[in-house]
């Protein structure tokens, strides 16, 4: 499945768990979430602040206008400044408010899909079997509401208990190595027009009579 197909996917596959290279993790949720325009996304992030997240899909072209945060990192920080489509959750191991506040969430009939971002951050709380029963319960919220849900983790992470079991609750597990293929192409283009620039801008002050240094050519 190439990540172009994503959208297609959770129609036929409601509840998918997107499993991704760590060197590419946040590419790929940008994508992602371009390929979810269409739908009203309830994003649930244990990693970033959702004034951090704003910024950064802000800055790569992702659509926010159907978009809310449950956010369970601002609150730990003091950051929690009351924003319009955020809900605050006190951390990423209060589980049982977070379940509840997901619930709530889901109940509402506000959104289509829920974007959980990642399985991969409650391993490093080292919860135990009650992540693997809090994963579960939401996966059980999304299937009797009828809703889409998007978790992600680290490929790194696939042997670990939480993400075997989760493995076998969703419907559908999915890798993008077609995009990876593009990030890396993007990466080598934009290092090539960064040497170029320096490239040109060495030549200028080489030329240059009153520059700062001269005898030098940087790049060809």
């Amino acid at each position: 499945m190439t990540i172009m197909q994503l959208g297609k996917t959770l129609d036929k596959n409601p509840i998918v768990l997107g499993m991704v290279q760590k060197e590419y993790y946040n590419e790929t949720i940008f994508e992602a979430l371009r390929q979810m325009k269409d739908r009203r996304i309830c994003y649930v992030s244990l990693n970033k602040p959702a004034k951090t997240l704003h910024h950064a899909f802000a800055l790569h072209n992702v659509p926010m206008e159907k978009m809310f945060f449950i956010d369970t990192v601002s609150q730990g920080l003091g950051q929690d400044n009351g924003e319009d489509n955020v809900l605050f959750c006190s951390s990423p191991a209060a589980l049982t408010e977070l379940s509840i506040a997901i619930g709530e969430a889901l109940k509402s009939g506000a959104f289509d899909a829920l974007f959980f971002d990642s399985l991969s951050t409650l391993n490093i709380y080292d919860l135990g079997s009650s992540a693997e029963r809090f994963t579960g319960t939401v996966i059980t919220k999304l299937q009797s509401g009828d809703d889409q849900g998007l978790f992600t983790c680290l490929e790194d992470d696939q042997d670990t208990p939480l993400i075997r079991t989760s493995s076998m609750q969703v419907d559908k597990v999915v890798r993008f190595p077609e995009l990876y293929g593009r990030i890396d192409k993007k990466r080598k283009n934009t290092a090539l027009a960064l040497l170029g620039g320096i490239g040109i801008s060495g030549t200028l002050m080489f030329l240059h009579p009153g520059g700062a240094v001269t005898g030098y050519v940087v790049g060809g």
